[in-house]
């Protein structure tokens, strides 16, 4: 089962596949910048820094490996210099 969501100020995709413990994070800068990625458990505590770097313009997709975390409701956080974005993500290893 592959869980998709969609954030609309930072055009933002995760497609998460409990099959291959993995997610797929798109995201869309029309302009280069630092952009944070970074994942949380439903207590706030950080889980994972997925991206803290510089992107130039355009498409961009990161592979996050899931494996070995337990199955519940996590929050990506994505910060570009254009947006801040909270996305819900459901993983059911």
């Amino acid at each position: 089962m592959i869980n998709q969501l969609h954030a609309e100020a930072l055009p933002l995709t995760v497609s998460i596949d409990p099959s291959s413990n993995s997610s797929i994070i798109s995201f869309s800068l029309s302009q280069s910048g630092k952009v944070s990625l970074k994942v949380f458990d439903i207590t706030e505590k950080l889980i994972a820094t997925i991206a803290d770097a510089t992107f130039k313009e355009g498409e961009h997709e990161i592979t996050w490996n899931t494996k070995g975390l337990t199955a519940g409701i996590y929050f990506l956080h994505a910060q570009s210099s254009e947006s801040v974005q909270t996305a819900k993500m459901v993983v059911s290893n």
